[in-house]
Protein backbone atom coordinates (compact mmCIF):
# COMPACT_ATOMS: atom_id res chain seq x y z
CA UNK A 1 0.00 0.00 0.00
CA UNK A 2 1.29 3.50 -1.33
CA UNK A 3 1.33 6.02 1.06
CA UNK A 4 0.76 9.76 -0.36
CA UNK A 5 2.38 12.58 2.09
CA UNK A 6 1.80 15.92 0.68
CA UNK A 7 2.70 19.12 2.30
CA UNK A 8 -0.04 19.28 4.96
CA UNK A 9 1.04 16.09 6.14
CA UNK A 10 4.75 16.93 6.26
CA UNK A 11 3.47 20.22 8.28
CA UNK A 12 2.07 17.93 10.48
CA UNK A 13 4.84 15.40 11.43
CA UNK A 14 6.95 18.08 11.61
CA UNK A 15 4.76 19.96 14.45
CA UNK A 16 4.60 16.44 16.38
CA UNK A 17 8.41 16.36 16.40
CA UNK A 18 9.03 19.93 17.20
CA UNK A 19 9.60 21.73 14.08
CA UNK A 20 7.67 24.29 11.72
CA UNK A 21 8.10 25.59 8.43
CA UNK A 22 9.38 28.71 10.44
CA UNK A 23 12.35 29.96 8.84
CA UNK A 24 14.12 33.02 9.64
CA UNK A 25 17.22 34.94 7.60
CA UNK A 26 20.19 34.86 9.17
CA UNK A 27 23.52 35.65 8.61
CA UNK A 28 26.69 33.33 9.83
CA UNK A 29 30.37 35.57 10.08
CA UNK A 30 32.08 32.59 8.15
CA UNK A 31 29.09 32.08 5.33
CA UNK A 32 27.55 34.95 5.23
CA UNK A 33 23.52 34.47 4.66
CA UNK A 34 21.29 31.72 5.64
CA UNK A 35 17.80 30.24 5.27
CA UNK A 36 17.77 29.13 9.72
CA UNK A 37 14.55 26.50 10.31
CA UNK A 38 12.77 26.85 13.87
CA UNK A 39 13.66 23.79 15.93
CA UNK A 40 12.65 22.97 19.14
CA UNK A 41 15.40 24.36 20.43
CA UNK A 42 15.62 27.35 18.72
CA UNK A 43 16.44 28.16 15.28
CA UNK A 44 18.60 26.24 13.00
CA UNK A 45 22.83 26.77 13.20
CA UNK A 46 24.01 27.74 9.95
CA UNK A 47 24.12 24.41 7.46
CA UNK A 48 27.81 25.18 6.03
CA UNK A 49 29.24 25.03 9.60
CA UNK A 50 27.27 22.17 10.66
CA UNK A 51 28.92 20.00 7.99
CA UNK A 52 32.32 20.96 8.81
CA UNK A 53 31.64 20.38 12.67
CA UNK A 54 30.87 16.81 11.27
CA UNK A 55 33.57 16.59 9.41
CA UNK A 56 36.43 17.95 11.96
CA UNK A 57 34.54 15.24 14.10
CA UNK A 58 34.52 12.40 11.68
CA UNK A 59 38.66 13.03 10.91
CA UNK A 60 39.45 13.04 15.11
CA UNK A 61 37.33 9.75 15.07
CA UNK A 62 39.53 8.51 12.05
CA UNK A 63 42.56 9.88 13.82
CA UNK A 64 41.61 7.97 17.41
CA UNK A 65 41.38 5.07 15.11
CA UNK A 66 44.56 5.16 13.49
CA UNK A 67 46.23 6.02 16.63
CA UNK A 68 44.70 2.93 18.59
CA UNK A 69 46.40 0.89 15.44
CA UNK A 70 49.55 2.24 15.81
CA UNK A 71 49.38 1.12 19.57
CA UNK A 72 48.44 -2.16 18.38
CA UNK A 73 50.98 -2.62 16.14
CA UNK A 74 53.49 -1.82 18.60
CA UNK A 75 52.52 -4.01 21.08
CA UNK A 76 52.15 -1.41 23.75
CA UNK A 77 50.48 -2.47 26.67
CA UNK A 78 47.25 -1.35 28.23
CA UNK A 79 49.43 -0.19 31.37
CA UNK A 80 51.58 2.38 29.34
CA UNK A 81 49.28 3.57 26.60
CA UNK A 82 49.11 6.61 27.64
CA UNK A 83 52.53 7.35 28.39
CA UNK A 84 53.66 10.47 26.54
CA UNK A 85 57.09 12.63 27.06
CA UNK A 86 55.69 15.46 28.40
CA UNK A 87 53.16 13.71 30.67
CA UNK A 88 56.80 12.49 32.50
CA UNK A 89 56.62 13.75 36.02
CA UNK A 90 60.49 15.45 35.72
CA UNK A 91 60.82 15.77 39.97
CA UNK A 92 64.63 16.82 39.34
CA UNK A 93 66.68 18.57 37.39
CA UNK A 94 68.18 14.86 36.60
CA UNK A 95 65.15 14.03 35.06
CA UNK A 96 64.39 17.05 32.92
CA UNK A 97 67.88 16.44 31.31
CA UNK A 98 66.56 12.82 30.84
CA UNK A 99 63.41 13.95 29.27
CA UNK A 100 64.83 16.56 26.92
CA UNK A 101 67.30 14.02 25.23
CA UNK A 102 64.58 11.34 24.92
CA UNK A 103 62.52 13.65 23.59
CA UNK A 104 65.34 15.24 20.99
CA UNK A 105 65.91 11.94 20.23
CA UNK A 106 62.43 11.48 19.34
CA UNK A 107 61.88 14.46 17.23
CA UNK A 108 65.13 14.19 15.16
CA UNK A 109 63.87 10.69 14.88
CA UNK A 110 64.64 10.72 11.20
CA UNK A 111 68.41 11.66 11.43
CA UNK A 112 68.31 8.93 13.88
CA UNK A 113 66.46 5.82 11.54
CA UNK A 114 69.39 7.47 8.63
CA UNK A 115 72.41 6.78 11.23
CA UNK A 116 70.84 3.74 13.49
CA UNK A 117 71.58 5.87 16.30
CA UNK A 118 70.04 4.08 19.55
CA UNK A 119 69.89 4.73 22.99
CA UNK A 120 70.22 3.17 26.13
CA UNK A 121 67.96 4.06 29.72
CA UNK A 122 69.63 2.56 32.79
CA UNK A 123 68.81 2.85 36.41
CA UNK A 124 66.55 2.66 38.82
CA UNK A 125 63.41 1.77 39.28
CA UNK A 126 60.31 3.38 39.06
CA UNK A 127 62.17 6.27 37.55
CA UNK A 128 60.48 6.84 34.49
CA UNK A 129 62.49 4.81 31.54
CA UNK A 130 59.73 2.96 30.09
CA UNK A 131 57.59 6.26 30.63
CA UNK A 132 59.80 7.77 28.90
CA UNK A 133 60.53 4.90 26.04
CA UNK A 134 57.24 4.22 25.11
CA UNK A 135 56.76 7.97 24.69
CA UNK A 136 59.40 8.06 22.27
CA UNK A 137 57.32 5.56 20.39
CA UNK A 138 54.23 8.00 20.23
CA UNK A 139 56.72 10.17 19.31
CA UNK A 140 58.21 8.44 16.04
CA UNK A 141 54.51 6.81 15.06
CA UNK A 142 53.12 10.29 14.84
CA UNK A 143 55.81 11.47 12.21
CA UNK A 144 55.04 8.28 10.30
CA UNK A 145 57.91 5.97 11.20
CA UNK A 146 57.39 2.07 12.62
CA UNK A 147 58.03 1.00 15.87
CA UNK A 148 57.70 -1.97 18.45
CA UNK A 149 57.65 -2.50 22.27
CA UNK A 150 58.65 -6.24 23.74
CA UNK A 151 59.90 -7.39 26.95
CA UNK A 152 63.40 -9.17 26.31
CA UNK A 153 62.33 -12.06 27.97
CA UNK A 154 59.21 -12.87 27.02
CA UNK A 155 61.26 -11.59 23.03
CA UNK A 156 63.92 -14.49 24.10
CA UNK A 157 61.52 -16.88 24.98
CA UNK A 158 59.24 -16.58 21.79
CA UNK A 159 62.82 -17.01 19.57
CA UNK A 160 63.58 -20.45 21.72
CA UNK A 161 60.31 -21.79 20.81
CA UNK A 162 60.48 -21.60 17.46
CA UNK A 163 63.36 -24.40 18.24
CA UNK A 164 60.59 -27.05 18.80
CA UNK A 165 59.83 -29.48 16.27
CA UNK A 166 55.70 -28.34 16.43
CA UNK A 167 56.26 -25.07 16.36
CA UNK A 168 54.20 -23.51 13.52
CA UNK A 169 56.84 -20.20 13.78
CA UNK A 170 60.45 -20.31 12.37
CA UNK A 171 63.49 -18.39 13.61
CA UNK A 172 63.73 -16.44 10.33
CA UNK A 173 59.79 -15.24 11.24
CA UNK A 174 60.86 -14.35 14.96
CA UNK A 175 64.01 -12.66 14.02
CA UNK A 176 61.89 -10.70 11.59
CA UNK A 177 59.46 -9.35 13.53
CA UNK A 178 61.98 -7.60 15.57
CA UNK A 179 64.10 -6.26 13.06
CA UNK A 180 60.91 -4.95 10.88
CA UNK A 181 60.23 -1.68 12.99
CA UNK A 182 62.05 1.22 12.24
CA UNK A 183 62.57 1.45 16.26
CA UNK A 184 62.64 -1.35 18.77
CA UNK A 185 62.35 -0.85 22.38
CA UNK A 186 63.55 -3.59 24.11
CA UNK A 187 62.54 -3.36 28.13
CA UNK A 188 63.32 -5.02 31.31
CA UNK A 189 67.42 -5.94 30.08
CA UNK A 190 69.31 -7.91 32.80
CA UNK A 191 66.26 -9.83 34.57
CA UNK A 192 67.32 -12.77 32.74
CA UNK A 193 69.78 -15.23 33.78
CA UNK A 194 72.35 -14.19 31.10
CA UNK A 195 73.25 -17.56 29.80
CA UNK A 196 75.25 -18.13 26.79
CA UNK A 197 71.91 -18.71 24.67
CA UNK A 198 70.39 -15.43 25.93
CA UNK A 199 73.41 -13.83 25.12
CA UNK A 200 73.67 -14.75 21.48
CA UNK A 201 69.92 -14.24 21.41
CA UNK A 202 70.25 -10.96 22.54
CA UNK A 203 73.38 -9.79 20.47
CA UNK A 204 71.76 -11.60 17.53
CA UNK A 205 68.65 -8.83 17.98
CA UNK A 206 71.17 -6.08 17.93
CA UNK A 207 73.52 -7.14 15.33
CA UNK A 208 70.56 -7.69 12.89
CA UNK A 209 69.23 -4.35 13.55
CA UNK A 210 72.74 -2.81 13.15
CA UNK A 211 72.82 -4.11 9.88
CA UNK A 212 69.99 -2.95 8.35
CA UNK A 213 70.53 0.76 10.24
CA UNK A 214 67.82 0.80 12.30
CA UNK A 215 68.03 2.14 16.08
CA UNK A 216 66.93 0.56 18.97
CA UNK A 217 66.16 1.87 22.68
CA UNK A 218 67.47 -0.56 25.59
CA UNK A 219 65.50 -0.24 29.02
CA UNK A 220 67.34 -1.62 32.02
CA UNK A 221 66.95 -1.41 35.97
CA UNK A 222 70.67 -2.08 35.53
CA UNK A 223 73.12 0.75 36.39
CA UNK A 224 75.88 1.63 34.10
CA UNK A 225 78.64 -0.87 34.74
CA UNK A 226 76.42 -3.90 35.16
CA UNK A 227 74.52 -3.35 32.33
CA UNK A 228 77.72 -3.06 30.28
CA UNK A 229 78.81 -6.12 31.50
CA UNK A 230 75.63 -8.01 30.88
CA UNK A 231 75.10 -6.49 27.43
CA UNK A 232 78.95 -7.56 26.60
CA UNK A 233 81.80 -5.84 24.60
CA UNK A 234 80.05 -6.19 21.14
CA UNK A 235 76.66 -5.92 21.92
CA UNK A 236 77.19 -2.55 23.63
CA UNK A 237 79.73 -1.15 21.36
CA UNK A 238 76.82 -1.66 18.30
CA UNK A 239 74.92 0.61 21.02
CA UNK A 240 77.36 3.40 20.65
CA UNK A 241 77.63 3.50 16.92
CA UNK A 242 76.51 6.41 14.90
CA UNK A 243 76.43 8.38 18.59
CA UNK A 244 74.21 6.77 20.62
CA UNK A 245 74.00 7.50 24.12
CA UNK A 246 72.85 6.11 27.73
CA UNK A 247 70.90 7.95 29.81
CA UNK A 248 71.19 7.50 33.72
CA UNK A 249 67.91 7.60 35.69
CA UNK A 250 69.73 7.78 38.94
CA UNK A 251 67.04 9.03 41.54
CA UNK A 252 64.72 7.48 43.49
CA UNK A 253 61.27 6.03 42.29
CA UNK A 254 58.49 8.59 41.95
CA UNK A 255 55.73 5.82 41.65
CA UNK A 256 54.57 6.78 45.26
CA UNK A 257 54.10 10.04 44.56
CA UNK A 258 52.88 10.34 40.77
CA UNK A 259 49.31 12.02 40.32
Amino acid sequence: MEISINKTTASGFQKMAGFSLDTQSRHCSMHGEYQALQTPVGMSDCPRCNAQRQHEALLRQEALASERALLRRAAIPERFSDRRIDTFNATNQRAEVAQRLVRDYANGFGEARRTGRGMILCGGVGTGKTHLAIGAIHQVTTGGFTALYAVLLDTLRSIKDTYRKDSAVTETVAMARLTAPDLLVLDEIGVQHGTDTERMLMFSILNARYNQMKPTILVSNLAREPLETYLGERAFDRMREGGGRMVVFDWESYRGVRA
